[in-house]
């Protein structure tokens, strides 16, 4: 008996020796567990279900780690901070009152409006989107303020002209 322990345990180090990561044998060592609880629980269909069931979850449960870290190395962001931020987009119940003004003259039946409507970048865009969108409001603020001429006629005089040039 004490030359088969010897071997057994010659076998178990040849066994470890082998260039195999460590988690290769704690699979191995799982998934036996799982056959030595079914041996002892009796050799029946619902222990395999059930032992079924509990390894078909573990390999969920280590897919999705695999996906998280992956998220991680490439730097974007995780799961749990994308529900976050979009719980934080939840409609209140007392939204922000919009406020709208209408000028109109009538008598020569003339009207003129303005309208602006600004959306922040969304949460997840790198600096360059941001200072991309900061700079298309500029645009827009501009092109409000100073609307570009077409032709000299709007421009009275030769110095007009020139600022009408440097406007557009």
């Amino acid at each position: 008996m004490t030359k088969f322990l010897r071997w057994l345990r010659f076998v178990v180090r040849w066994a470890l020796r082998v260039p195999v990561a460590s988690h290769y044998w704690w699979a191995i060592a799982v998934v036996a567990a799982f056959v030595v609880a079914i041996g002892l629980g009796g050799w029946t269909e619902t222990a395999f279900r059930l032992t079924g069931m509990v390894l078909q979850l573990g390999g969920v449960c280590t897919v999705v780690l695999g996906i998280l870290k992956t998220r991680a190395d490439f730097g974007q962001p995780t799961v749990r901070s994308q529900f976050k931020s979009w719980l934080k987009t939840f409609p209140p119940l007392n939204p922000p009152p919009v406020t709208i003004s209408i000028n109109a003259t009538l008598p020569g039946l003339f009207g003129e409006m303005y309208m602006s409507s600004t959306h922040g970048p969304s949460a997840d865009q790198s600096v360059e989107g941001r200072i991309s969108h900061l700079e298309m409001i500029v645009r827009k603020l501009a092109f409000a303020c100073h609307p570009p001429h077409r032709g000299r006629g709007n421009c009275r005089r030769k110095k007009s002209w020139a600022k009408c040039r440097e406007i557009t």
